[in-house]
């Protein structure tokens, strides 16, 4: 399906997009400024990252939770997670950064293509542009990122055990907080062509068969797809927490903690 040339370097609290419905948002942009010409823009947002969180921790008193702080936060968080993959570019032999960097482009490429080609014929008439900007709105695709990442880490590299708690999951997000139409006819077809995705992935792909690699890229791209992590309960819980040093430092896990306490226990 067609999207939107913003898509992938979209950096905005929401998403409404008719095209991908959400599929490409914010990641590929991620990607980029992880590679070593972006060096310079890559300061410049943890710059712009750092300033916001100090300006949203100073506005109000340190105790008090907001949005904005949690939100500021998460754009930290990011940054760091950007810095870890950078290495990957720089340095080839990091193993860990090196695999992760290049799985988050496949299972994004999957789930973009392969996973909205399913849903998208299992719309059939009602395949609208209309309904595609609501399940984009309403975080499909991150949520089916962090309800997998749940999934793998509750049952391990058996993809097949885990697609049925991924559409319990991600039919609990849906029908329980935006009641969004024709729900588990999508949470079927996107979890089972996520599923086929990913299993393709690692016959191919000798990084893919690597477990913690292939979780962890998991995570990364619900958190770099997500348009609003600090409102998606999911994403925080499932795919950010489990992030430590090196990948996110102990001082933005601090601010994370502080900033959404109860989603960070």
């Amino acid at each position: 399906m067609a999207h939107t040339a913003s898509c992938g370097n979209a950096s905005t609290p929401e998403c409404r997009c008719g095209g991908c419905a959400g599929s490409q948002h914010g990641w590929h942009g991620a990607l980029t400024l992880a590679q070593p010409a972006m060096a310079a823009d890559r300061s410049a947002s943890r710059a712009a990252a750092e300033h916001e969180w100090a300006e949203a921790s100073t506005s109000v008193p340190a105790h008090r939770l907001t949005r904005r702080k949690a939100r500021a936060t998460v754009a930290t968080a990011k940054s760091d997670i950007i810095d870890w993959m950078s290495t990957a570019v720089a340095d080839p032999s990091t193993n860990m950064p090196t695999a992760v960097d290049q799985l988050v482009g496949d299972i994004g490429d999957i789930i973009s293509t392969d996973v909205l080609n399913a849903l998208c014929q299992a719309l059939g008439s009602e395949n609208q542009n209309k309904i595609r900007a609501e399940l984009a709105k309403n975080h499909l695709f991150c949520s089916l990122l962090a309800a997998l990442a749940a999934a793998m880490q509750k049952f391990g590299a058996d993809l097949n055990k885990a697609i049925g708690q991924v559409t319990s999951e991600i039919t609990s997000y849906l029908i329980g907080r935006k009641r969004v139409k024709h729900t588990s006819l999508i949470t079927t077809i996107v979890a089972q062509a996520a599923a086929k995705g990913i299993s393709q992935l690692i016959q191919r792909s000798p990084i893919a068969q690597n477990f913690k690699h292939l979780e962890l890229a998991v995570r990364v791209l619900a958190i770099m797809m997500c348009p609003a992590p600090e409102k998606h309960e999911e994403v925080v819980r499932y795919c950010l927490k489990p992030l430590s040093e090196p990948i996110v430092n102990a001082a933005v896990q601090g601010r994370l903690k502080a900033a959404m306490p109860d989603w960070m226990k």
